[in-house]
């Protein structure tokens, strides 16, 4: 539900869905015209456009079924145009679950697993058939899904693990809202934009929309010159993907650092959409780690890996490994918990609001703490005896660690890193830290 003219925390007592017959034939349009689009962008790419930061899809969803309302003779509303660019989001944010044929690709085609050994056996060999299809399957040469040795992997990634997950995200989303959009009232960056662009095309002030059109013609220019010749030509690149590297004119100077230029505009979109402090201190910060820090570890042997001729993903990938992944730790983990411990105060009286719901809270579709305290613990207990049935070596108190503890404090750190600067922030590696703790 969203309120009639706002988006943001809702203080009136007027409502109105926006989940209505001509937002579902919305939903339906974008999933049959945009899904594709995204699938390919993934499997092309490896990265989402659900998940690239600034909502791709979300605008792309917005823009098409608005037109196409207007020229059928209707107009959508905000709250309807809202409900499409959120569940679009849903929708094509869904085709993570293509991660089920990245394990196939790492199991079945990939060269260098093969180079790895358990004892005498090679790691493909050890992997188990409900994780991915073995090497030795049909599937290699039938290119097909509609085959057994899919079943077991898709039912329970695809299904099972990938659908439980999906209603523990709007239990945490009721709680973080809570904490950060009524309590601390977090400026949101991203997400006004976002409320802008249904604000703007519901409106359709026409200035406002001269502006969008322009920005979106030109936008789509500019992305046909980036990855048409490439991806579909197979020509040349005109504009390199997905930076100008720069490496070489710097290494003599400054051996292992690395500077590069974006050349998508998305960068450059959340750029100009993120408050001035937040990028200068990105900035500052990218300065200090890659320019001034990568140099140092190289003189002082603490990334021996490097060597002249690198390029710039492959010194922030090494380099990070190195030596960098462990700061981040601390700093990212520090960053998130200080917070909480200096309004200790304004969380307890978040929970406490979620206790006993107003009448108002009700009306917004606000759940009691108790049914999201319930529906968590179902959903995360369910899991774990999935994880718990097939991976039967795997010590419980660390999968009780990462279903029930870590998932939600991890939601808690990303909504804040969102909230104050519209981009997400995660501690890296603690799946895998995880893993090698468990022997």
């Amino acid at each position: 539900m969203e309120r009639e003219n706002k988006v943001e925390a809702p203080n009136a007592e007027v409502f109105r869905s926006g989940l209505t017959y001509r937002s579902f034939l919305g939903l339906l349009y974008c999933s049959l015209t945009l899904m594709p689009v995204a699938i390919f962008s993934t499997l092309v790419t490896g990265m989402s456009l659900a998940a690239a930061g600034m909502p791709v899809i979300g605008f792309v969803a917005v823009f098409l079924s608005s037109e196409v309302a207007r020229f059928s003779g209707a107009k959508l509303t905000q709250q309807e145009l809202f409900i499409i660019w959120s569940q679009s989001l849903v929708a094509t944010g869904s085709i993570l679950a293509l991660g089920i044929f990245h394990q196939f690709y790492f199991r079945s085609i990939s060269p260098v697993t093969k180079t790895f050994f358990i004892g005498d056996k090679s790691l493909p060999s050890v992997i188990p058939d409900w994780w991915a299809p073995p090497p030795s399957s049909d599937v290699l040469t039938l290119r097909t899904l509609f085959h057994r040795d899919w079943l077991l992997p898709f039912l329970l990634y695809g299904v099972l693990y990938f659908s439980m997950w999906r209603i523990v995200d709007p239990v945490i989303g009721f709680i973080c809202y809570q904490l950060f959009a009524v309590s601390e009232k977090l400026p949101f960056p991203i997400s006004q934009v976002q409320a802008e662009t249904c604000s703007t095309l519901s409106e359709r002030d026409s200035q406002k929309i001269n502006l969008l059109v322009a920005s979106s013609i030109l936008s789509a220019f500019y992305a046909f010159l980036t990855y048409f010749p490439p991806f579909v030509l197979n020509l040349p690149n005109i504009i390199p993907i997905p930076w100008v590297d720069l490496n070489t004119s710097i290494e003599k100077i400054l051996p292992g650092a690395s500077f590069g230029i974006g050349t998508d505009l998305l960068s450059l979109a959340i750029g100009m959409m993120l408050p001035s402090n937040v990028v200068a201190s990105m900035l500052v910060g990218s300065i200090f780690v890659w320019l001034i820090g990568n140099p140092i570890l190289v003189k002082y042997g603490l990334y021996p890996e490097w060597s002249p001729g690198s390029d710039v993903g492959y010194i922030f990938e090494r380099s990070t490994l190195a030596f960098w992944a462990f700061p981040v730790i601390g700093l990212t983990f520090a960053a998130s918990v200080i917070p909480f411990l200096m309004r200790a105060r304004i969380v307890t009286q978040s929970l406490r609001s979620l206790v006993n719901l107003s009448n108002h809270a009700k009306k917004f579709g606000m759940w009691p703490l108790k049914k999201l305290v319930l529906v968590y613990l179902s959903i995360c207990t369910a899991v774990f005896f999935l994880f718990k049935f097939f991976l039967t070596d795997f010590p419980w108190f660390l999968l009780v660690f990462l279903i029930y503890g870590w998932n939600f404090f991890a939601a808690l750190i990303s909504t804040r890193a969102f909230g104050e600067t519209g981009m997400s922030m995660a501690i890296p590696y603690v799946n895998e830290t995880i893993i090698l703790l468990s022997g």
